[in-house]
């Protein structure tokens, strides 16, 4: 019943812009969706982007970013063998959705529950990963492995300029500073 009214209010919404009538208050939403509780403010300005040396063949790592589509974490890394990252997102809202990129013969396995994510990739040097949508999130926490050892910091890459954070697992929290 609730994915019905959450369908109708969301058809609705659409034609109410397409005709260029007006949109439902939040008040009027169903409860899942109101978001008049949430925390407000940006994601850190360093995770925008994807990283440009994401891509086959490329460091071994997991890359994290966000862009206007949600949020995305990728695997690859250098030589001919597979390699197997293995992790969880955590986050303190929910997660609306997610969707899973694979390439060649690589084996991707994800479980989600309404506050986690739990993914492991046979990644054979190509690209892996998945894209996921939060909702009332302030916090996101990734940990993860590469071949049964955890990650660490030189491992992880952080939006378009790639960099490292300072400590994992990687905890990403919403602020109230306006996105540079």
């Amino acid at each position: 019943m609730r994915r019905f009214i959450a369908i109708s209010v969301l058809c609705g919404l659409l034609v109410g812009l397409l005709a260029g009538t007006a949109v439902p208050a939040a008040a009027e939403l169903p409860a899942e969706l109101d978001d008049s509780a949430c925390v407000t403010g940006h994601w850190p300005a360093e995770y925008e982007g994807r990283p440009a040396s994401f891509q086959a063949h490329a460091q071994k790592g997991i890359y994290v970013w966000h862009d206007n589509r949600g949020w995305h974490l990728g695997v690859t890394h250098e030589g001919q063998g597979p390699v197997v990252f293995k992790g969880r997102i955590t986050v303190n809202g929910k997660l609306l959705g997610h969707e899973r990129f694979a390439e060649g013969r690589d084996d991707a396995v994800i479980r989600r529950d309404p506050m986690r994510i739990l993914y492991r990739f046979v990644n054979w040097s190509w690209i892996d990963g998945l894209s996921f949508v939060t909702h009332c999130t302030a916090t996101i926490v990734i940990q993860g492995t590469i071949d049964g050892e955890p990650v660490t910091p030189d491992q992880v890459f952080v939006g378009a300029g790639g960099v490292h954070p300072d400590t994992v697992p990687l905890v990403i929290r919403r602020g109230t500073e306006p996105v540079a």
